[in-house]
Formats: C-alpha cells, sequence, structure tokens
C-alpha cells in the first residue's frame, strides 16, 4: 500500500492493484488493474506527482505504471540485474 497526493495504491496477493482517489470515496476504487507482474507484488510506491506506481515482484522485477491513458503509453518493465542468485525486490 502507498499514497501519493490524492491517491492511494493497494496491491493485493491475488495480482490485482487497486486505485482509490481519496478526494472522493475511498470505499469503492477509482480503478482495479490486473499487475503486469507475472508473480505475486511484493512492494509498491506511488510517484511523488501522484501520476502513476511502481510495482516490484518475489521474482526481482520492477513495472512502472501511469494512471493516466495518455501518459508514456501505460507501463514499463524492467528487470533488477543479479549475478547468480535471483533475489526479491523489496524496496521499490
Amino acid at each position: 500500500m502507498s499514497l501519493g497526493g490524492d491517491r492511494l495504491v493497494v496491491a493485493t496477493s491475488n495480482r490485482k492493484i487497486s486505485i482509490f482517489d481519496l478526494r472522493k470515496s475511498f470505499h469503492v476504487p477509482e480503478q482495479t488493474r490486473d499487475s503486469s507482474l507475472k508473480y505475486q507484488t511484493r512492494c509498491v510506491h506511488v510517484f511523488p506527482d501522484g501520476q502513476g506506481y511502481a510495482l516490484g515482484s518475489v521474482e526481482g522485477r520492477v513495472a512502472m505504471e501511469f494512471l493516466e491513458a495518455g501518459e508514456s503509453q501505460g507501463s514499463k518493465k524492467t528487470e533488477e540485474h543479479t549475478s547468480e542468485l535471483q533475489s526479491p525486490c523489496n524496496l521499490v
């Protein structure tokens, strides 16, 4: 779970991402998305400007997602570079 500006982003164990706009109702998410990562989300962090968020998974991959459709064509994924051992991403 991460809070940035008026946005609250919650990552759940079933690879769902719920996005709440705190200026409106926080009982029902503004958006619910499937995670773009293959495995379970380990950490989430909202960008300081509230325009998107970063996800980290248990396999070490990181995805940058934008909340508005026009922002940089949706999402970008990158892989954390490790030498021999694949380790989980604990903090984004």
